[in-house]
């Protein structure tokens, strides 16, 4: 079980290999997760949301 907790930033640190990189990854960076209980995750596993809203599934 995961827990996203944050949205990821492009880094800063990419800047100086073209000035470009952080808006060009905006909105691609990903999430920052903790995990919350360790398993393994198949390709093809069903997500859930628990807690906030509907059962999603991908």
């Amino acid at each position: 079980m995961l827990e996203i907790h944050d949205v990821r930033e492009p880094c800063v640190t990419l800047k100086p290999l073209d000035r470009r990189f952080p808006e060009l990854l905006t909105g691609r960076s990903g999430w920052l997760c903790r995990v919350i209980q360790p398993g393994v995750l198949r390709a093809d596993a069903r997500i859930l949301r628990v807690g906030v809203g509907v059962p999603v599934t991908t």
